[in-house]
């Protein structure tokens, strides 16, 4: 459990191409986070775009011992003005109801780009103890390359999945582990794509039908769900180091937990890096609207 990653961007917004729920209650999110606790997944990944989830750790943290506590990444702020940035990263602590944080990022490359003299003040901060790390949440191959070479960031956050795979970013991966970055994943479910029908599948998403289409018939050959096989895939992978899933509701945290214990033979992750989605640019959720 340790590489896993829950994240929380669905309990403070209504996220995701396939939610049909909207987000959670509060006291949902809290059996949620009780739970994760319960099963070993220690770290939460939030920002402050995060709508109201921020607070809501806050609140569940008011009600819990300090070792149980989750260790927190958040992001800065694309709002985020020339105000003191020490006194922004306080407020965000005093929010969260914890001392430091595990890390804390920009939430895009251009915040990051724009920005040199805010991360060297995260630097400052970061050897003042009010976080382990820092670093950038960033989209494209572009964007990694460039980071992979600032010594002064030590996470990166990237897409990963079953179609952004390696085949688009293997090599990179590679180069990131080997300048001595910690990398973590998100949209492991391409923001729940992977679950839908291709009837439900958005008019301008339909030229990923066909690598869709295969996907499923991997999953189907293995006689596996979508979810085991998606987060199977990117566990499988040694490069990374983080995995961030987001959940609705107690359920499906189980249903993934169990998902990673069902046993795959590791050659299926082999004809998934096969699949080279020629039409990259509908990788990024970005560029669906």
């Amino acid at each position: 459990m340790k590489k896993l990653v829950l994240g929380t961007v669905q309990f403070g917004l209504n996220y995701g191409i396939s939610n049909k729920n909207g987000q959670p209650q509060p006291e949902d999110v809290f059996e949620i986070l009780k739970f994760a606790r319960r099963i070993g997944i220690e770290t939460l990944d939030t920002a402050e775009d995060y709508g109201s989830a921020q607070e809501l750790i806050g609140r569940y943290h008011t009600t819990q011992k300090v070792e149980e506590e989750f260790g927190i990444i958040s992001k800065m702020s694309s709002k985020f003005d020339t105000y003191s940035l020490a006194e922004h990263v306080k407020r965000t602590l005093s929010v969260l109801e914890i001392r430091s944080l595990e890390a804390y990022l920009f939430h895009n490359f251009r915040m990051y780009k724009e920005s040199p003299g805010l991360l060297n003040e995260l630097v400052v901060m970061k050897n003042q103890g009010l976080m382990r790390k820092v670093g950038v949440s960033i989209y494209t191959n572009e964007e990694l390359l460039e980071v992979i070479q600032d010594d002064r960031c030590d996470v990166i956050q990237i897409p990963y999945n079953l179609l952004d795979n390696s085949a688009q970013k293997g090599i990179l991966l590679e180069k990131a582990k080997t300048a001595g970055k910690e990398l973590h994943v998100r949209s492991v479910y391409l923001q729940g794509l992977f679950f839908m029908s291709p009837e439900q599948i958005p008019q301008n998403l339909v030229p990923l039908a066909p690598y869709l289409k295969k996907i499923a018939q991997i999953a189907k050959d293995l006689s596996v769900d979508m979810n085991t096989l998606a987060l199977q895939y990117v566990h499988n992978n040694a490069y990374i180091d983080k995995i961030l899933i987001g959940v609705d509701t107690v359920e499906q945290l189980a249903c993934n937990m169990e998902g990673l214990k069902i046993p795959l033979d590791k050659s299926v992750f082999s004809e998934i890096d096969k699949i080279l989605v020629k039409e990259s640019r509908l990788l990024n959720p970005v560029n669906w609207k």
